[in-house]
C-alpha cells in the first residue's frame, strides 16, 4: 500500500484463509466507529483459495452455539483506546470463526461459538498533525470461552506492546520500513497470517508457545542510511523466524549473511522532478509478499545490502518505477526482473535500472522463469517480455497508470504463418494451436504507442518485426531447462522447447537520464531467447542501425561494425537540436533464416 510520497503506508493485514483479505490502512483507524471492513477486502490476496465459514449467519446454520466476547482496548494512557481493530479467531478450527472487529470506543462485542480463541488487536500511532506513524500488535492466546451464560471479557491493552522491532545493522541505517508477520495455525492446520507494517514504529506483545496449534513470527526489516551520506546505501534483511513473539526483537545483523547490490537508477530527460520509486522484499508461499516501497531521487547509485541467502521457501521480489506521472491519474514505467534472483553472502550484484534504449525483447533469463515464446506438441506461445526491455536483457518493463484509471497505452500483436495473418490482438503476444508439425516461417509484428502518457518522453512508440523459422525437429540446445516452465506445457514441462526469436541487447552511450552528447556510441548484442543458456546457438549474420533526426522522414545509416561473435559497434554524431530526441531503426538477421526489424521512436535525447 503506497501512499501519495511514494513510501509504504502503515498499515494491518489479516488474513482468514476464507477468500478474504483484509488490508487496513492506519489512517482507516483515526474513525473506527465509520470503520466499514469491507471497503478493505482484497481477495485476490487471501493465501486460500478453500473457504472457511466466518460469517455469523454460517455459524449459526452449522449449529454452533454461541457466546459473547467483549474486548475491552485500552491506549496507552489506559483510556479507551480510539483506534483499535481486533482479530479474533478460533483456534480449534478458523473455520469455526474467524473474523475482523473494530473496537469502537475501546469496546469491541462479537457472538462466537464456544470453544479456544486467539485475539490480535492492532493499535494505530499518530503525529500532531494526525499522520498515522507507527503500530501495536496485542497478542492474545489460549483463551477459552465457555458454555456458560455471561459475557466473556478480554483486555487488549495498548502499553503490553513493548517489543520494538528492529534490526542492528554493520553500517549506520534509519528503519524506514517493519513488516512484521505473525502466524497462527489452529489445531486442525490452518495457518492465519497477521502483518503490521509501519515506517519503523512496530512494537508487539511478547506470547510464549500457544496450548493449542502453534504461533510463528517474522519480519522484514528495511532502513536506509543517513541523510547526507555521499554514498548512499539501504538494507532490506529478512530477520529470523521465531517460535511464539520473543520478549527481544531486536536483531544483529552480520554483514557475512548479506549481498552487496550495487544498483544505479537511470530516468526519462523528462522526469525533472526526479523522482522514482523502487520496490523490495520477499514472497513466501505461506507469508505472500513482505515488500516496502521507497522513493528514490534519479538518477542516483545505490548500494542495498540483502539477506543472503533466504530461507528455503523465499524468493526477492524487486521492481522500479523510473518515472511518475505529475497528476494522480498520469502513468509510469515501471521494470522489474524476469527472474526471482537468490543471492549469496558475500556476493557483490552490479546492475542499471531504466537504461535505454527501451524497446520490447524476448528476453535472456537465468533462474526460474516462465517462458514468453514457446512450444510444447502443437501449442505455441509467441510473446514479448511486456512492453519494453532496458540494457538488462531479462527485465521486463511495463507502461503503467495508478489502480482505477485507464492505461492509454496501446498494444497491438500480429502473427503471420508463411506469409498468412493467423492471428491479430492487443497485448504482448499470441498464444497458437493446433500448431503444424512440419517446417514454417513466423512472423511476429508487435506494435507498442505510450505517447498517451504525458510523464514518458522516450520510447513513446516502438514497431518491432520478427520472423523465426520454426523446425519441429529435436534441438537439443531448444529444449526448456528443469526449473522453467511454459504455459503450453503446463502438464507436462519437459516438453517446453524454446522458440528461435531473435533478441537485441543495446547498451548506449547516455547518461543516467538517457540523454547523448556529441557523438552516440551503441553497444549492440544480436542474440536468442535464452533461459539459463538454453536456447538458439546460430549465430548472428548481419546488422544495421539508422538514426532518423526528423522523426523518421529520413533515416542515416550510423557507422556499423562487428567486434566479436555476435556483437556489433555502431557511431554516429548526434547532428540533431540541444532537446530533440531522435528515432533508432535497428535490423539484424541470422543463420537459420530469422530476422527483426525494430524502429524506436524518440529512442533518447541530445543533450
Amino acid at each position: 500500500m503506497v501512499g501519495r510520497d511514494g513510501r509504504t503506508v502503515p498499515f494491518l493485514k489479516f488474513d482468514p484463509g476464507n477468500g478474504h483479505s483484509y488490508v487496513i490502512p492506519a489512517s482507516a483507524l483515526s474513525d473506527v466507529a465509520s470503520l466499514d471492513t469491507a471497503q478493505y477486502d482484497v481477495p485476490q490476496l487471501s493465501h486460500s483459495a478453500a473457504p472457511l465459514a466466518t460469517t455469523l449467519a454460517r455459524q449459526a446454520s452449522s449449529g454452533y452455539p454461541l457466546h459473547i466476547v467483549q474486548i475491552n482496548a485500552k491506549d496507552l494512557a489506559s483510556g479507551p483506546a480510539q483506534n483499535a481493530l481486533s482479530f479474533v479467531m478460533n483456534v480449534d478450527s478458523a473455520g469455526k470463526f474467524a473474523a475482523v472487529i473494530p473496537d469502537i470506543g475501546g469496546v469491541a462485542r462479537v457472538a462466537v461459538p464456544v470453544g479456544n480463541y486467539a485475539i490480535y488487536t492492532g493499535f494505530a500511532e499518530y503525529d500532531a498533525s494526525g499522520n498515522p506513524t507507527g503500530l501495536r500488535l496485542v497478542l492474545q492466546d489460549n483463551l477459552a470461552v465457555p458454555h456458560t451464560t455471561g459475557v466473556s471479557v478480554v483486555t487488549a491493552d495498548e502499553r503490553a506492546a513493548t517489543a520494538q522491532v528492529t534490526a542492528a545493522t554493520p553500517r549506520p541505517a534509519t528503519s524506514d520500513n517493519v513488516t512484521l508477520d505473525v502466524t497462527r495455525t489452529d489445531a486442525v492446520g490452518n495457518a492465519i497470517p497477521v502483518q503490521a507494517v509501519a515506517s519503523g514504529n512496530v512494537f508487539v506483545s511478547p506470547q510464549g508457545a500457544p496450548t493449542i496449534g502453534k504461533l510463528s513470527s517474522q519480519a522484514m526489516w528495511d532502513g536506509v542510511s543517513p541523510a547526507g551520506t555521499r554514498s548512499p546505501y539501504r538494507y532490506d534483511v529478512l530477520l529470523p523466524q521465531t517460535d511464539g513473539v520473543p520478549a527481544n526483537e531486536t536483531y544483529p545483523v552480520s554483514a557475512s549473511g548479506l549481498a552487496s547490490l550495487h544498483y544505479t537508477f537511470d530516468t526519462d530527460a523528462a522526469n525533472t522532478a526526479h523522482t522514482g520509486l523502487y520496490q523490495i522484499g520477499v514472497r513466501s508461499q505461506q507469508l505472500g509478499g513482505l515488500v516496502g516501497t521507497y522513493p528514490v531521487t534519479v538518477p542516483m547509485s545505490l548500494t542495498d545490502y540483502v539477506t543472503a541467502p533466504l530461507p528455503t521457501g523465499f524468493a526477492w521480489l524487486q521492481s522500479y518505477y523510473a518515472e511518475l506521472g505529475k497528476a494522480p491519474d498520469e502513468g509510469f514505467a515501471g521494470l522489474q526482473p524476469g527472474d526471482l534472483p537468490s543471492f549469496t553472502g558475500g556476493q557483490q550484484v552490479w546492475r542499471t535500472w531504466g537504461h535505454g534504449p527501451l524497446a520490447p525483447q524476448v528476453g535472456r533469463f537465468n533462474g526460474p522463469n516462465l517462458c514468453f515464446a514457446c512450444v510444447a506438441g502443437t501449442s505455441m506461445g509467441i510473446g514479448f517480455n511486456g512492453d519494453f526491455t532496458d540494457s538488462e536483457p531479462e527485465t521486463s518493463g511495463y507502461y503503467e497508470v495508478p489502480f482505477g484509471y485507464p492505461n492509454p497505452t496501446v498494444e497491438n500483436f500480429t502473427v503471420y504463418r508463411d506469409g498468412q495473418q493467423i492471428a491479430q490482438q492487443p497485448g504482448v503476444g499470441a498464444w497458437l494451436s493446433d500448431v503444424p508439425q512440419h517446417v514454417d516461417t513466423y512472423r511476429a509484428v508487435f506494435d507498442v504507442d505510450a505517447s498517451g502518457i504525458s510523464s514518458v518522453s522516450q520510447a513513446t512508440k516502438t514497431h518491432t518485426d520478427l520472423t523465426f523459422v520454426y523446425n519441429p525437429a529435436d534441438d537439443p540446445h531448444l529444449t526448456l531447462p528443469p526449473g522453467d516452465s511454459c504455459y503450453e506445457g503446463f502438464s507436462d514441462p519437459a516438453s517446453c522447447r524454446i522458440l528461435p526469436m531473435l533478441n537485441l541487447n543495446y547498451r548506449l552511450n547516455t547518461d543516467g537520464s538517457n540523454t547523448g552528447h556529441a557523438v552516440s556510441v551503441l553497444s549492440l548484442t544480436v542474440g536468442h531467447e535464452s533461459y539459463d543458456g538454453q536456447g538458439s546457438q546460430a549465430a548472428a549474420t548481419s546488422a544495421k542501425v539508422e538514426v532518423s533526426f526528423d522523426g523518421g522522414a529520413t533515416w542515416t545509416s550510423a557507422a556499423t561494425v562487428p567486434t566479436g561473435r555476435d556483437h556489433y559497434l555502431a557511431i554516429w554524431p548526434d547532428t540533431g537540436a540541444k532537446g530533440s530526441m531522435p528515432s533508432l531503426r535497428v535490423t539484424a538477421t541470422d543463420s537459420i533464416g530469422g530476422s527483426i526489424t525494430q524502429t524506436i521512436t524518440n529512442a533518447y535525447t541530445i543533450g
